[in-house]
């Protein structure tokens, strides 16, 4: 499993915000996307799954995700948003800005 793509989860926890990030490998598929959100120790190489996610392309090109904890007694929710992408001097650089109003979810990868 490829971890190409870097992510973040924000969360509002009563006027406070929590951020977690790691590595996440993500797969297209026509219009849908799959994948894990994952905390990668680059140390040893040991991948611990965070969460995982399955995601399709409405016509207008936003993006809707179902998250679904590893943990059995977090429910699963739904992001929206929308798919950016910029040509630099460092190459392709992509980004995808999720939400629910009180949890924000971003992936980010940059292809040379």
């Amino acid at each position: 499993m490829e971890m190409n793509w870097h992510w973040f989860m924000t969360v509002d926890c009563n006027g406070r915000w929590i951020t977690t990030n790691g590595k996440a490998h993500l797969e297209t598929t026509n219009a849908n996307l799959l994948g894990c959100m994952c905390y990668l120790d680059e140390s040893d190489g040991t991948v611990e799954i965070y969460a995982k996610f399955t995601a399709y392309v409405k016509n207008d090109g936003s993006i809707v995700m179902t998250i679904e904890s590893e943990k059995e007694d977090v429910p699963s929710f739904n992001v929206s948003g929308d798919f950016f992408s910029s040509e630099t001097d460092n190459g392709l650089a992509s980004t995808i800005i999720l939400t629910d109003g009180t949890t924000v979810i971003g992936f980010a990868k940059r292809e040379k």
